[in-house]
């Protein structure tokens, strides 16, 4: 299986931070979702979880993540 990645860095709302996650897609999404939550102070739920399993999906690479707002 592929590792999957969620890299900050690359989320629209906030390019200052530098926390990346990687390993299994179900772990990576909890942690990027919780992480969104407690750093961010982002509103916990189904749809930061739907936003952040779309983007860890998107090829890796230096651009923002496509899919964020949407």
């Amino acid at each position: 299986m592929a590792e999957t990645v969620f890299d900050c860095a690359r989320v629209p709302e906030d390019n200052t931070c530098s926390e990346q996650i990687a390993g299994e897609r179900d772990h990576v999404v909890q942690a990027a979702h919780d992480h969104m939550v407690s750093v961010h102070g982002m509103e916990p739920g189904d749809d930061l979880t739907g936003r952040v399993k779309r983007v860890v999906d998107e090829p890796p690479g230096p651009h923002k993540y496509g899919t964020w707002a949407n």
